[in-house]
């Protein structure tokens, strides 16, 4: 599991690489439905801000608690191993079918990074798209002697010797 820290809104977040994509995985709700209301939608970080990549949820009817299906039509199949390996949740083995596809279900409620992605995304409690990020750098640490050589308004104009 690939992972870039950066700064949003002020709190920290880990962005996980999905191909060649560093990706935000946003959970939301969808509005009114009955039942298991999970829905993810992957945001991609793009010259420092946010941009909507895709939704990987699709709503169906059938699915279990915890549980939704996972949209392989408009994602790459890869997508699953993707769920997995980043402990999202674990595939059901139940798969349900609309029109010409088979759609996988995933348990969320299984998966222990679900949980925290989740609760990052409600804190967030905006639409990423466009929101700015700056990269958290690890700044080199200076010793106590350059520490206490801070200029100060009465030496910015004396030269270093």
């Amino acid at each position: 599991m690939e992972t870039k820290s950066v700064i949003i809104e002020g709190k920290e977040i880990e962005l996980l690489r999905y191909r060649d994509k560093w990706v935000f995985p946003m959970f939301g709700v969808y509005e009114g439905r009955l039942g298991s209301l999970v829905a993810l939608e992957l945001y991609a970080l793009e010259n420092n801000t946010f941009e909507y990549y895709s939704r990987v949820t699709v709503h169906l009817e059938g699915r279990s608690t915890g549980c939704q299906f996972i949209d392989t039509n408009n994602n790459f199949e890869d997508i699953l191993k993707w769920l997995e390996d980043n402990k999202f949740g674990e595939l059901t083995g139940k798969k349900v079918n609309s029109g010409f596809c088979s759609y996988p279900e995933l348990n969320f409620y299984k998966g222990e990074n679900f949980w925290k992605y989740r609760e990052i995304s409600n804190a967030l409690k905006e639409d990423l798209e466009g929101q700015r990020v700056r990269e958290k750098k690890k700044l080199p640490s200076r010793s106590k002697k350059e520490k206490l050589k801070r200029k100060t308004p009465a030496n910015y104009n004396k030269r270093e010797r």
